[in-house]
């Protein structure tokens, strides 16, 4: 009795969610494919639309259960039409609008760095963490993660990996019990 009311309240909001968004699942699922491959800083401007989607939606008295992802959904879907724009051949767009989506398109193409070294401390960073607190020093942790994950790491790499993520963040833990002391 109760799955069956979960269910017909999933197909409810479901239902609504459609309703608010005009957005199809498949549609749905492949803008969300989209703004996954996309860079950090155009994934941030994603959210900074959403909060004006959020509070207009709001106003409207939406389902507090939906909101917050239906305005994230149209977020997603003003800025993916915005760059479906660019890709047409059909520039008969207004000078300012061109402006704006140009700006946008330089966001979107902006590269990250990749940096790989970096990326391999932070999937060890429990390992090395625990290694720096027991003494080792950053030579010897190069040695441990050569020896036993097969990962070569320069000693400086490690040295700036640990008073970057592991010092600072024991800082600011520290500071923080301090606050409410």
């Amino acid at each position: 009795m109760y799955q069956m009311k979960d269910l017909k309240m999933d197909e409810i909001r479901a239902a609504s969610f459609e309703l608010i968004t005009k957005i199809s699942i498949e549609r749905r699922k492949q803008i969300i494919r989209w703004f996954a491959c996309q860079n950090l800083d155009f994934q941030c401007l994603v959210f900074e639309k959403q909060s004006n989607h959020y509070f207009k939606l709001k106003n409207e008295g939406i389902d507090k259960k939906i909101l917050s992802f239906s305005s994230f959904i149209l977020a997603l879907q003003e800025l993916y039409q915005q760059e479906q724009i660019l890709k047409s051949k059909n520039k008969s767009q207004s000078l300012d609008k061109l402006g704006n989506l140009s700006k946008l398109e330089k966001i979107r193409l902006r590269k990250e760095k990749l940096q790989p070294k970096l990326q391999t401390l932070l999937n060890l960073h429990s390992v090395v963490e625990s290694l720096y607190v027991e003494g080792f020093s950053s030579r010897k942790i190069q040695h441990f993660l050569l020896i036993r994950h097969k990962k070569s790491i320069s000693h400086t790499s490690i040295s700036k990996y640990i008073n970057t993520y592991i010092l600072n963040s024991n800082n600011q833990i520290g500071e923080k019990n301090d606050r409410y002391r």
